[in-house]
């Protein structure tokens, strides 16, 4: 027997916010521990995006972007936004950078990182994607977005952007001409 679905109000909008703000206890083997969010909330992810979409241009502007390095900085903004690992002010980008080069040395990044729930780590990386199909639609019906994107990708000092352009326009005929 089907059940008849509840209204929604604003009270379980409110109570499903704070699910958000759960903190949860990692002990780490060396006698420390961290707290990491027990869900990731999207605007919280978009945060997290938005900060590391910041990083990222400012990065290939001093270095060539590899795949590796970008997936790193990726899960360290993970780390950064969803735990209590460091404080949650402004980082400068000199300053993220030699914390990010630190905690990736670090042998615990890792186990904090496998703290994490499944599902939440791969929303994260649904939104990046979803962010990525919104770019592209737009990019693909609007000439002058299309135009600043090819004009970014361009400017940037990553490897493979031809395949870049390639995922974003994989279907128009006119690429080479934008080259």
């Amino acid at each position: 027997m089907k059940r008849k679905p509840k209204k929604m109000s604003v009270v379980q909008l409110v109570q499903e916010a704070k699910e958000y703000d759960v903190l949860k206890k990692v002990s780490l083997d060396n006698g420390f521990y961290t707290e990491i969010y027990t869900h990731f909330s999207n605007v919280r992810i978009d945060d997290a995006l938005e900060d590391y979409s910041s990083f990222i241009a400012e990065y290939s502007k001093h270095h060539p972007m590899k795949e590796r390095k970008m997936i790193d900085y990726i899960n360290l903004h993970i780390l950064l936004w969803f735990t209590t690992l460091a404080d949650s002010q402004d980082y400068s980008y000199e300053d993220k950078i030699q914390l990010f080069e630190l905690i990736l040395k670090s042998k615990y990044a890792e186990q904090i990182f496998q703290a994490f729930d499944s599902d939440d780590i791969q929303n994260f990386y649904q939104r990046i994607f979803k962010k990525l199909e919104a770019i592209q639609e737009l990019a693909a019906s609007n000439e002058e977005v299309r135009a600043q994107f090819i004009e970014s990708v361009k400017s940037l000092n990553i490897e493979n952007k031809e395949e870049i352009m390639n995922v974003f326009f994989k279907s128009d005929p006119d690429l080479n001409k934008s080259k």
